[in-house]
Formats: C-alpha cells, structure tokens, sequence
C-alpha cells in the first residue's frame, strides 16, 4: 500500500512542478511590473521636487530684488485705494 501511495505521488508530480514554474513566471512578471510602477513613481516625485525647488528659488530671487530695489526708494508705491497722503504742516 506504501508503494501505491509513492506511484500515485509521482503521478502528481509534473504537474506540481508545472504550476510552480508558472507560478515562478507570474512572481518574475509581477515584481518586474512592480518595479517598473516604483521607479516611474520616484522618477516623477524627483522631477516634481526639483521643479518645485526652481519655482520657489526664483520666486525668492524675484522677491529680494523687488525688496532691494524698494529699500533703495526705486521703487514708489502709491497710497492705498488711490488717496493722498495728507500733509503735515
């Protein structure tokens, strides 16, 4: 009965290693898949980062001169809601 039972094992055992390989196959597909989404996803947060960081750097730049150019009285801005000043005497 032990011999039936080892026969009837090795019946079964193609087929167990077929569904292992392609199990295998779909494992190999599914991380190369994976892999592809991760890196496409790192790639896009790094040009977005890099974008940002230009985007802020130069609204800075633009800032500072502006203040500069202010703080040497180049620039005039008038007074609020178009009224005149009011002049001491």
């Amino acid at each position: 009965m032990s011999r039936d039972w080892t026969l009837s094992w090795r019946t079964w055992e193609p087929a167990a290693i077929a569904g292992l390989k392609a199990a295998g196959a779909s494992e190999k597909q599914t991380r190369t898949v994976f892999d592809f989404i991760t890196s496409v996803s790192i790639a896009l947060a790094v040009i977005l980062c890099v974008m940002l960081i230009v985007l802020i750097n130069r609204t800075y730049r633009e800032q500072t001169a502006a203040r500069i150019l202010a703080e040497e009285g180049q620039i005039r801005t008038p007074p609020p809601c178009g009224r005149r000043r009011r002049q001491v005497t």
